[in-house]
């Protein structure tokens, strides 16, 4: 890595960089671009949890901000979900009302759906 090269904040990540980018870059990196971002992987979920969220697929925090789309609100949504799965109702609306993009909200309002019906 260059150690002149300016990272970007989250905020210039938005819509900018994409798998096909991120995958040239080393992990440390990677984790350098998302350096402070809150994410489930800093509330250690089961893996039951990351099942759940479909994040079971990331075997780790890399993996996971390799992942496509809004960041921000993908993060946001999958937040919700975590603390949504663990009964913290107040945690997770505060994540839900976070996530701008309308179709990534109502994708977490459904997610909801499953755990309403068994409460």
């Amino acid at each position: 890595m260059n150690e002149n090269k300016k990272l970007p904040t989250l905020e210039e990540l938005k819509g900018k960089y994409q798998p096909e980018e991120l995958k040239y870059l080393t992990d440390e990196d990677i984790l350098k671009i998302f350096e402070g971002v809150e994410t489930v992987w800093d509330y250690n979920p089961t893996q039951i949890e990351l099942g759940g969220l479909t994040l079971d697929r990331y075997r780790n925090k890399v993996e996971y901000f390799k992942r496509k789309g809004n960041y921000s609100d993908l993060f946001f949504a999958d937040m919700f979900g975590l603390f949504f799965i663990r009964g913290e109702v107040g945690k997770a609306e505060k994540y839900f009302n976070l996530i701008e993009d309308n179709e990534t909200k109502e994708d977490a309002n459904i997610r909801r759906l499953p755990f309403d019906l068994v409460r």
